[in-house]
Formats: C-alpha cells, structure tokens, sequence
C-alpha cells in the first residue's frame, strides 16, 4: 500500500522539482483522504485544488472539505518542505476531524472553534471576500467590547477587594482594558494554537500508525510563534495589570494614554484575525 503513495509521503524537499496535483498522483491523494477517514471513522471529505493555495492548504469544516495548492515546491517554508504532501492532508483532515469527530460536542465547537466556524459562515454567505472581513472584525470587536463592559462592571469590581487584599493598587478603567486585552488575547491566540496542535497531532498520528513514517511535529514552527506571542503578551499585560507603574510607562512609550489605548486595541484586532490570516485559511 504504501508503494502506492510513495510521492505523497516523501518530504517536499527531497522531490526534486516539487510536486503537482494532477494526473494519477492526484487520484493517489483521492485514495489516501479516503484512508485517512476511515481511519478517523468520520465521513470522506471533499477535495478540491487551487492553485492560488499553492504550498499551503485549507481546511472547510463547514463544507467538509479540504482546499489544497495545485503544486508543492523545495523552496516553501519549512513548516510545508520538510513534511510531505500526505501529511499537509492529514493534518487539514484533523481539522475537519476537530469539528466533525463524534466525541465533539456543542460547547468544544462554540468556545474552541467558533472564530473559525464563524468566519466560515459569513464567507459562504456572503461571498466577498472585502464584506466577510469587516462583518467578521466588527463582530470580534463587538464581542471584545462586551468582554471589556464584563470586566469593568463585574470581575474587576469583584476582585478589587482581593487586590488590595495583597497590595495591587487600583486603577479601574486602566485595569479593565489591560485584563480584557490579556482575557481577549489569550483565548484567541490559545485556540488557534490548540487547533493547530491538535491537526499536527492527527497528522503525525495518522502517518506512523498507517505507514509507519515518522514526520512533522506536535509543535512546529508557526505554533512555536503562537506559544512565544502567548507568552510575550501574558508578560506584558500581566505586569501592566498588577503594576500600574509599568502601564504608565506604555502610555509614555504610546506618547499618551490615547496611544496606550489604541495600542491595545490593534493587537486585540489583529490577535483576533490570526485564524484568518492572509489565504482566509483555517488551518496551515
């Protein structure tokens, strides 16, 4: 069986001149999506291919299916040359898996995936690419506003006690912005990294249980710079939440507070489209 699938699970990197979909390989990969969900016991998935996602892919859990480049070349990025095209599949299958897999339900779908979901939906819907973004971003931005009048009017004033309790001072409204942003941009940075965590481990799984190959890894790089930008903004919202001394230098740093604030709202923003980056993809 794995004679068979020969091209597709060796690594892009070591096909001279690249791989293209097409032709019996293409067939080939048809052939292999099937035996990946089989595997996974969830139903086949479409496959469609794109040239404009060439050395990438896209996973539509909506629509069940799963959006691949026309050709795939040495000079990608790494996270795509070193693995083979088998397990880009896989891991855009573990995806459709994420949301499809029977063990899923109603909550891990709404709070785990629902950015992604969503931006799906409106996509299908709308079918413009310029209109999807700015319903999509007004709506993130909506939710992270009601997130903030959440702070404000109920956690914060719920834990002043506690903070002066351990000698935190207070400085309500600067406060509740930097724990909303800290709130806001943990969860959707921490989802989009788990989602991608959990298709390379399928990926990975899927390949050494079926064909005894070992590739990829549960942490590549790009969910290396998740976890690092996790990181850096924990960092640095927490010491301007429990400082304020520290939120005064940004506000110095921003020039005035209006600086600060704007500050925060951009990353919140842009922290809120990762998921959707460039190729509208959800997955890599």
């Amino acid at each position: 069986m794995r004679d068979a699938f020969t091209k597709l699970l060796t690594p892009i990197r070591r096909i001279p001149g690249g791989i293209r979909l097409a032709g019996s390989t293409l067939y080939s990969l048809f052939s292999l999506s099937r035996l990946f969900t089989d595997k996974l016991k969830i139903p086949p998935v479409f496959i469609s291919i794109k040239p404009q996602l060439n050395n990438n892919g896209l996973a539509l859990p909506l629509s069940n299916k799963v959006v691949l480049g026309e050709t795939y070349t040495p000079d990608a990025p790494a996270d795509v040359s070193d693995v083979s095209v088998g397990y880009i599949l896989g891991h855009e299958i573990g995806h459709i898996h994420d949301y499809r897999g029977i063990e899923r339900g109603f909550i891990h779908r709404f709070f785990m995936l629902f950015p992604f979901l969503f931006f799906e939906y409106l996509k299908n819907i709308i079918r413009s690419d310029l209109w999807t973004n700015i319903l999509f971003r007004a709506t993130m931005w909506f939710m992270s506003y009601t997130l903030y009048r959440i702070v404000l009017t109920i956690i914060l004033p719920w834990m002043i006690p506690h903070m002066l309790e351990v000698g935190i001072p207070v400085v309500v409204e600067v406060q509740s912005l930097i724990l909303t942003a800290l709130i806001w941009n943990t969860y959707m940075l921490g989802i989009k990294l788990r989602s991608e965590i959990y298709a390379n481990f399928i990926a990975c799984d899927l390949l050494a249980k079926l064909f005894k190959t070992k590739q990829g890894a549960i942490l590549m790089r790009e969910e290396k710079f998740y976890l690092v930008e996790i990181i850096l903004y924990d960092i640095i919202f927490t010491l301007a939440f429990v400082f304020p001394q520290v939120a005064l230098l940004l506000v110095d740093f921003f020039t005035s507070i209006l600086g600060f604030y704007a500050f925060i709202a951009a990353s919140s923003t842009l922290v809120s489209s990762i998921g959707v980056k460039v190729s509208k993809q959800y997955g890599k």
